[in-house]
């Protein structure tokens, strides 16, 4: 006999369902997609601000909400590396294929001022997330016991912690207040 873990379980949907289904929802995501660009874009212009902090807050919180909700499921299930794939594959994407499929579409303006300031806070985000991964302190034990100086770049048993959490959140924060200024 098979063991479990070789079955193939029977989709709950027919593909015939799933094909209209997904249709539909793609219609959904362009047009609630076109309702928050609108919808940004007014909240921009009655507050007063511009339309880059509406974007970095409102729209991309409201974008991430499926990463986050994705990333909690699985941390709470114990299945981290779903989180870390998820939040890195989405970023990826997000600048691979969002950022070029729409600059084919449309040429993208941009100030260079602020794609530098942006750039450099990702670049931020990106050796804290490394940090956070190499866990610094094991490695640093490691080398010392090892005299290896390779050590240091060890990502096994590496976490993001409490501390690495709170630390991109203050950033956060303090990046949007940048903002605001």
């Amino acid at each position: 006999g098979e063991s479990e873990e070789n079955e193939i379980e029977k989709p709950e949907r027919s593909l015939w369902l799933n094909i209209p289904l997904l249709i539909a929802s793609l219609a959904g995501l362009a047009f609630g997609s076109d309702l928050m660009v609108d919808g940004a874009s007014t909240i921009a212009s009655s507050l007063g601000v511009s339309e880059r902090v509406i974007s970095v807050t409102i729209v991309a919180v409201g974008t991430s909400l499926p990463e986050f909700t994705a990333s909690i499921i699985s941390v709470l299930k114990k299945e981290v590396g779903i989180t870390i794939g998820n939040l890195i594959g989405s970023n990826i994407f997000n600048i691979g294929a969002v950022l070029g499929i729409s600059s084919i579409i449309q040429p993208i303006q941009f100030d260079f001022n602020v794609f530098l300031t942006d750039t450099l806070w990702m670049i931020g985000y990106s050796i804290l997330l490394l940090i956070g991964l190499l866990n610094v302190t094991r490695n640093f034990r490691l080398m010392r016991e090892t005299g290896k100086v390779s050590a240091l770049w060890s990502a096994q048993e590496g976490e993001v912690g409490r501390i690495w959490g709170a630390t991109a959140l203050i950033l956060y924060i303090g990046y949007i207040v940048l903002l605001l200024l």
